[in-house]
């Protein structure tokens, strides 16, 4: 499901964000998201803080903010396909596990882990 959100929703569960060439709040400020991919993420249960959880994209959430801009997002339920070249999506590092069940617990779990911990995550991830 494609969809636009508030950045503010979607939880993130990593501080490594990608530098680009040209910084990406510049790319969306001059041509909008037209050529950008869309981030995807997963819907969170009501118990959570954020309504959703980032699976990729954490330079694109962050550019969002910073641009004051909602975010083009793919919503995806646990155990769908994610297909990266159908969907539309930049590759990314899990997308050979996506399709798993566990693939959504992993990712709620590094949310929770980075909700409550952010300094204590980045220090596992050096």
């Amino acid at each position: 499901k494609i969809i636009e959100l508030d950045p503010h929703e979607i939880g993130i569960w990593i501080g490594y964000i990608k530098l680009h060439e040209e910084p990406l709040e510049s790319i969306i400020k001059r041509d909008s998201w037209k050529n950008i991919p869309r981030v995807p993420i997963f819907e969170l249960p009501e118990v959570y803080d954020h309504k959703y959880v980032l699976i990729d994209g954490h330079a694109r959430q962050d550019a969002a903010v910073k641009t004051h801009s909602l975010l083009p997002c793919n919503l995806y339920i646990r155990g769908e396909l994610i297909d990266i070249v159908k969907d539309g999506l930049a590759p990314f590092g899990y997308q050979d596990q996506c399709s798993k069940e566990s693939f959504y617990k992993k990712i709620v779990a590094l949310y929770l882990l980075y909700e409550k911990n952010p300094i204590a995550y980045s220090m596992l991830n050096q």
